[in-house]
């Protein structure tokens, strides 16, 4: 099969399912920036995302792998287990640097974690009875006509 200029020109893009969690460092310059990565990506792999669905510079890319461990907790009952993970330091070109959003206010976390307003009435014993009450009395009575329909005819 010949290739054209349309198909030679297309650049195609895989999105795979992975997760990058920016970590805040406090020693860090402004620069550079801190993420936790899946441990099967490599620095390539970690550039390419970055530049090609994000549109960053990238200089440079240094990355940190950490074992993980198993700690037993105090009375030996109980193993805690710390999972391994793989740090990236992603260093951005020059003049470019990352800056993170202001925290909210204690007012606006308080706004998130609010919860919904309940009723009363809607938990406790046989609440689903109460729920579907009205509906199933709607569906017993045209059952009712349609028997009788039928009993006329």
């Amino acid at each position: 099969m010949a290739t054209t200029a349309a198909t030679a020109a297309r650049v195609r893009l895989h999105l795979p399912n992975i997760t990058f969690t920016l970590t805040r460092s406090l020693d860090l310059p402004a620069n550079q920036v801190g993420f936790h990565v899946p441990q099967h990506l490599t620095k390539l792999d970690i550039r390419q995302y970055l530049t090609k669905v994000y549109a960053l510079n990238i200089a440079d890319v240094r990355t940190v792998n950490y074992l993980g461990y198993n700690q037993m907790m105090p009375g030996g009952r109980r193993q805690l287990h710390k999972p391994k993970y793989k740090r990236a330091i992603v260093t951005l070109a020059d003049g470019e640097t990352f800056a993170w959003p202001a925290e909210p206010s204690s007012a606006q976390l308080a706004e998130v974690a609010k919860p919904l307003p309940r009723q009363i009435d809607s938990f406790g014993k046989n609440s689903m009875k109460r729920m579907f009450k009205p509906l199933m009395a709607e569906v017993n009575a045209a059952a009712s006509k349609a028997e009788e329909a039928n009993n006329k005819v």
